[in-house]
Parts: structure tokens; C-alpha cells; sequence
């Protein structure tokens, strides 16, 4: 076989592959259609429930950010810790986007991961570095970007900011211990206020 003929095999053999690919994607398109249970990070069987509410593109939720990573690494399963929207659409123009986006990577099992590595971003999170930061991540980007265009993650965010309504979350972060709203944020009170219901919990 002289090297032309065997070329023509290889780009042949190339674009076969190429049509399969397509032809299966097709028939098969990324199924964004999941509610994925939103994941708890520590011990699910823990007395003392630490709930932020929080929004991307908030500076204060960027800024309180690494001190939730110190309050995770400090009692890791002696708390259970929720992490529930709360978009604030009249000022941050991408906190719905972003937020559904969180969702989006929770399918794909990078839920806190995708949290932390998108602070990282904000306040420059348009669909383009959602997207981006997805690939880098190692996701499958294609099913992000189908979830993501697809909206469907918006009754999710919404369910999340009806509850922080519902419990009379007027800023953010808002950070509850159990019932309790922390009034301020730093890793001192916080730790006081869970420390205070883990001994609750052992009388």
C-alpha cells in the first residue's frame, strides 16, 4: 500500500468515527433532566446543621468563603453543612446563572468543589468561565453546557431561595447553627455558636 492510499484509509477510517459519534450523540443527548440530591457535606446523622445561604457573585459570600473552609476542616462529621441558594437577581446579574450552574456540577458529583473553585472567579462568571472552569475541572462539558443552556436547574435555586425566605434571610451570607442566625461571621463566632449546640447535644 503506497502512503496516499494509506492516508485515504486514515482519514476515512476518521471520518467513520467522526459519523458514529455524531450519529450516537444524537440518539443519545446529554440527559440534564436529573435532580440530583444536594449533598451534605460532614455527618448526616449530626445534631448540629450549619446552613449558609449564599450567591457567587456576592463579595461578602466570596470574602466569608475560606472561613466556612475553616469551620469544614475544624468539626468535619461532628456538623452537617447545607450550601442553598440565595440569588440576588436584582443586583448580580449572573447569581441565577451561576447558582444553576452549581447544580449543573453537582450531576457530575463536584458540588463543593465547583462552589469553592467558582469564588475563585467571581465576580467574572459568565456562561463562557462557568463553562470554562467546568473543562478544567475535567467534567464531562458537554453535559454542563447542555444542563446549564437548558435552564431546568432554576426550579432548584428557586426552591433554595424560597426556604432562606421563608426563614427571614434579608442579607447574605446568611449562616444558620441550627436555628440561629449568626450575626456576625468570623471563624471565632461561629465556632463559639456551633461549640455552644455541640455541647447541647452532649448533655
Amino acid at each position: 500500500m503506497n502512503l496516499k492510499k494509506a492516508i485515504a484509509y486514515i482519514l476515512l477510517a476518521a471520518v467513520v468515527a467522526y459519523g458514529s459519534w455524531w450519529f450516537w450523540s444524537e440518539l443519545n443527548p446529554p440527559d440534564y433532566r436529573v435532580m440530583t440530591e444536594k449533598p451534605i457535606f460532614g455527618n448526616i446523622s449530626s445534631l448540629v446543621t450549619v446552613i449558609e445561604f449564599g450567591d457567587l457573585e456576592c463579595p461578602a459570600c466570596k470574602a466569608t468563603n475560606p472561613t466556612i473552609q475553616q469551620i469544614k476542616d475544624k468539626y468535619k462529621d461532628r456538623i452537617q453543612f447545607k450550601y442553598m441558594h440565595f440569588p440576588l437577581v436584582n443586583i448580580h446579574k449572573d447569581a441565577l446563572r451561576s447558582a444553576e450552574a452549581i447544580e449543573c456540577a453537582n450531576d457530575q458529583g463536584r458540588f463543593f468543589d465547583y462552589i469553592d473553585e467558582a469564588y475563585k472567579l467571581s465576580p467574572d462568571l459568565s456562561r463562557k468561565s462557568l463553562i470554562g472552569l467546568a473543562e478544567k475541572m475535567g467534567m464531562n462539558s458537554g453535559n454542563f453546557t447542555a444542563c446549564l443552556d437548558s435552564g431546568f436547574k432554576e426550579g432548584v435555586v428557586m426552591m433554595d431561595l424560597g426556604e432562606g425566605q421563608r426563614r427571614g434571610v434579608n442579607a447574605i451570607p446568611a449562616i444558620f447553627i441550627n436555628d440561629n442566625l449568626a450575626q456576625e461571621h468570623s471563624f471565632a463566632v461561629l465556632s463559639n455558636l456551633i461549640d455552644e449546640e455541640l455541647g447541647k447535644t452532649a448533655k
